[in-house]
């Protein structure tokens, strides 16, 4: 029942989409996840995080390190962090955000930022207890 957090491969992709279905229920194509994924593992801005335990890949997050006028200098943006549901409770969220804020401090960044949707009301509970601070901020986005 040894957990690790450690970088995924790309034979990881299939366990990690399982998860992001959890994280994303409302979203209809998966089509290109694969790709981006692939295209993330080879960047030099993102980084990716699992956590495995008996070789089962239990919780995944994605990261990107951006140069931010607001931080005046680097910011970790968390775009996604799932645990497993049947897992949650279990101290594997807690593990992979010690080692994003061990990622964060690798880069210098001066904050770690993401947003959650308004119906994940137990993730908003564990964010606080980590410490993260909720703003009063809408996100917007437009599809193009």
């Amino acid at each position: 029942m040894e957990l690790r957090i450690t970088k995924p491969q790309s034979g990881d992709f299939s366990e990690i989409l399982l998860l992001l279905k959890q994280l994303w229920p409302h979203k209809k194509s998966n089509k290109r996840v694969k790709e981006v994924f692939i295209k993330g593992l080879r960047s030099l801005q993102q980084e990716y995080l699992i956590a495995k335990q008996d070789k089962k890949v239990v919780g995944f997050a994605s990261l990107t390190i951006t140069n931010s006028l607001w931080d005046e200098g680097n910011s970790l943006y968390i775009e996604a962090l799932v645990v497993d549901k049947i897992h949650r409770g279990k101290g594997i969220g807690t593990k992979l955000l010690g080692r994003i804020t061990e990622i964060s401090k690798k880069y210098k960044c001066k904050s770690i930022n993401f947003d959650s949707g308004l119906f994940r009301k137990e993730a908003h509970s564990f964010y606080k207890e980590q410490g993260f601070k909720k703003y009063n901020a809408y996100l917007f986005s437009k599809n193009i």
